[in-house]
């Protein structure tokens, strides 16, 4: 299965964290490729904006986007948020392939 955790502070969403594998069963493949491009065109997207700074992290299995500066910007935004639609989406018309799950990070770190 596919997780993804939305992690939100104040409101905005602050980074993403895509780990697991879909099944090779039911459609799984498509399911991840789907996934896959939903999050290389959010990253093209962020990464052609200025005066982002990211946070990458990329592993065979996981990936983590984390935005340092430009949280609140509009733009960065409405990239994250289309990025958490599609993906909701996914989990949706596939809730054997792909989570989606929401975290909230409060003050001093706290997520929950």
């Amino acid at each position: 299965m596919v997780i993804i955790k939305v992690y939100r502070e104040q409101g905005n969403i602050v980074a993403l964290d895509v780990c697991g594998r879909a099944d090779t069963g039911r459609g799984g493949v498509a399911v991840e490729s789907a996934v896959s491009a939903i999050i290389h065109t959010l990253l093209l997207g962020l990464k052609s904006l200025r005066r982002i700074v990211l946070d990458l992290a990329e592993e065979e299995t996981s990936m983590h986007i984390g935005i340092r500066r430009g949280i609140c910007r509009s733009d960065v935004q409405a990239l994250m948020r289309a990025a958490g639609l599609g993906l909701r989406q996914q989990s949706i018309q596939h809730p054997y392939h792909v989570r989606v799950v929401e975290r909230t990070i409060y003050s001093e770190g706290v997520v929950l």
